[in-house]
């Protein structure tokens, strides 16, 4: 993940503060040699994040950049057809955990890290997961 709106790269353990969005992508690449079809994206968000709505898209090889639906951390987004040699990417935004939140462990006692996991599944093949953390903490003094 990384802390939305920059240009920073994604990180494996990006940190963010309390109640700032942070963006995840979720890549995707046909290693086959023959097209992969109704690949499905879904994203499973730790406890307190919350989904951005409208803020999921997509960046591939063999299509034009396209904003997808919302349905990325419920049942996933159907993201079509991918030829042999194809990658694809979608990214989309989540709010961390407010300051108030008392799951969050206080700042001077370190960081909670908050494992998402993204998976991907083509009809023909078994689904395929990676995660990724955030990490935030809570302020003594919100």
């Amino acid at each position: 993940g990384r802390i939305a709106g920059t240009n920073n790269p994604f990180l494996a353990d990006a940190t963010v503060q309390p109640g700032q969005k942070a963006e995840y992508v979720i890549s995707a690449k046909n290693t086959g040699n023959t097209t992969l079809t109704n690949v499905r994206v879904r994203d499973a968000l730790p406890r307190g994040m919350s989904f951005v709505s409208g803020s999921t898209s997509m960046v591939s090889s063999y299509s034009a950049r396209k904003t997808l639906p919302n349905g990325i951390v419920s049942a996933g987004v159907n993201i079509g057809n991918m030829p042999a040699g194809g990658t694809a990417f979608v990214f989309f935004q989540a709010t961390a955990p407010k300051a108030t939140d008392t799951n969050l462990k206080l700042c001077e006692d370190g960081k909670t890290r908050l494992r998402n996991v993204g998976f991907v599944k083509p009809t023909q093949l078994p689904e395929k997961n990676d995660d990724a953390y955030i990490q935030t903490c809570r302020p003594s003094k919100p």
